[in-house]
């Protein structure tokens, strides 16, 4: 049973150069939604996250004990 047990956990990916927040979320696996990420991050509205900045995501991972 412990195959089917995840949570959403906090990790740090970079953006690479032009990618919006949108396409870096879709490649990274992020499951917040933008707004969201964006007031984790500090980022301002409608912008796209600084090229080899460390981003805060959220991903589903399954439980490692």
């Amino acid at each position: 049973d412990r195959e089917r047990v995840v949570g959403l956990r906090l990790r740090l990916a970079t953006p690479e150069g032009g990618e919006s927040l949108e396409s870096f979320s879709t490649r990274v696996g992020n499951q917040w939604p933008a707004d969201l990420t964006r007031a984790i991050n500090g980022l301002p509205d409608d912008s796209t996250p600084p090229a080899g900045a460390t981003v805060k995501v959220g991903r589903v991972e399954r439980y490692n004990p």
